[in-house]
């Protein structure tokens, strides 16, 4: 793929999507929120709110995808049309290790501390006799962890119990070495690029999600291929599968809802809440590029969410499951007072988030940081 002139997105166009993207991450610890402090109390919901955050996290893959291209395109034409696959790798490293490598650190600062102020005197949580617990006690084993900062957590490793948001990390980032091999074509090293690439989905086929879900990144990765090249299907068409996807997403839901209730094994299979998941993704896809033909608006409220999406979504579950440790007596009693907690722990995270961000995911800052770090000598006085 040789491309010299980068169809930008409208400014209208990137403020929906960052919107869309600060509203998902939301939606993701809105739904933690109700699974760590609601559900021991009130379990009812938690089906529901997690059909919703796995909607979220699909719209992140879509989203992921579209940029992910976009991405591409910028580096081609910096490049006059010859891909720089270490320019793509370097800024995606800047991207995503900056805020994973500060979740690491908070994680293991956490478990350490645990003990010390956790009722049980240990990491464990306090048993929870006939209701329902997220984890059972605030755990980090350096394995994980390390798989984790290297982006092999559900392929060599267990994503941490501590942090399970990271379980679409390093399929993500996996999802990013594939686009960059499939378009790194230089002479002889194009069939060696394609090789790597299968050989990677092929290792990644172990794991379910990572298979699964990557039709529904390289959704929106082709929609940004077609959004540039001015090819987005007519919109009647585009409003006929988006009512099939969205039907199929809710027959599958309603099935799943069912299930659960009716206490049928179904509900565990993962097949059908990955074909939901699917559904939705698809569905999200179509949903794009009716808003990139004018046919749908989506809200622009969220936008500055987006700034600190990325810190928000790996920060806030181990801080949440840390607080439940330390209110765990208390969130045993009304269900008020869950939710108070919940609410109170919901500002405070994205307070924390928002604040960290500046210095995780700005990529001016940190570079000013790797630079000085490189300049700077020790004394020899």
């Amino acid at each position: 793929m040789r491309i010299h002139k980068t169809l930008n997105l409208a400014t209208m166009q990137s403020d929906q999507l960052d919107s869309l993207r600060g509203a998902s991450a939301i939606i993701v610890v809105l739904a933690h929120a109700n699974q760590i402090f609601i559900a021991p109390n009130y379990y009812a919901l938690v089906p529901w709110v997690g059909l919703l955050a796995s909607s979220a996290v699909m719209v992140f893959f879509v989203l992921s995808g579209l940029l992910i291209f976009k991405s591409i395109e910028k580096n081609l034409e910096r490049n006059k049309g010859e891909f720089s696959f270490s320019q793509f790798f370097y800024s995606r490293l800047l991207r995503l290790w900056p805020p994973l490598i500060l979740a690491l650190f908070l994680m293991a600062f956490f478990y350490l501390i645990a003990p010390l102020f956790f009722p049980s005197g240990t990491n464990n949580f306090l048993p929870a006799v006939g209701n329902y617990i997220a984890r059972n006690g605030y755990f980090m084993e350096e394995k994980e962890m390390f798989g984790a900062l290297f982006f092999l957590n559900g392929f060599f490793s267990i994503t941490p119990s501590s942090n399970g948001p990271l379980w679409s990390l390093s399929i993500e980032f996996w999802y990013y070495v594939i686009a960059g091999l499939v378009v790194w074509k230089k002479k002889w090293w194009k069939a060696s690029c394609y090789i790597s690439a299968l050989v990677i989905v092929w290792i990644g086929s172990t794991e379910q999600q990572f298979t699964y879900y990557l039709c529904v990144w390289w959704a929106g990765y082709l929609l940004g291929l077609l959004h540039s090249k001015e090819a987005i299907p007519s919109t009647k068409l585009l409003w006929i599968l988006l009512v099939l996807f969205f039907s199929s997403a809710a027959v599958l839901a309603s099935r799943y809802i069912f299930a659960v209730y009716s206490n049928n094994p179904i509900a565990q299979s993962f097949w059908l809440t990955a074909y939901f998941n699917i559904s939705i993704g698809f569905g999200f896809s179509t949903m794009l590029a009716l808003m990139f033909k004018g046919a749908i608006i989506f809200p622009t409220n969220f936008k500055s969410v987006a700034a600190y999406s990325y810190s928000l979504y790996i920060l806030h579950f181990p801080i949440f499951l840390f607080i439940f440790g330390l209110a765990q007596p208390v969130l045993n009693g009304s269900l008020v007072i869950n939710l108070i907690i919940s609410t109170a722990s919901f500002v405070g995270t994205i307070a924390i988030a928002r604040i960290l961000s500046r210095l995780v995911e700005d990529k001016e800052t940190i570079r000013s940081l790797i630079k000085l770090l490189i300049t700077t000598k020790p004394s020899t006085g």
